[in-house]
């Protein structure tokens, strides 16, 4: 995830390696995430970036906005 998204692992703090980690896990599941649009995947980093820090509600507003990212994890969900 961390290279389709070109997120250098080596920069990130403890929370953001650990929300990056946990949307690996799902988002390996999405097979077409290497063909999202640039704008889509800049979009999702900022997701995990929100996840990772102590604002919450900024998170669920991100989520909610990423229209894809929305629909894959109802998909994978159902």
């Amino acid at each position: 995830l961390a290279g389709v998204l070109g997120i250098d692992t080596g920069s990130g703090s403890d929370a953001e390696l650990i929300a990056l980690r946990d949307f690996a896990v799902v988002l390996g599941l999405v097979p077409d995430l290497g063909r999202w649009t640039s704008v889509e995947k800049q979009q999702l980093v900022q997701v995990i970036k929100a996840k990772a820090s102590r604002d919450e509600a900024r998170y669920l507003k991100l989520m909610q906005k990423h229209a894809r990212l929305r629909k894959e994890m109802i998909r994978l969900g159902s």
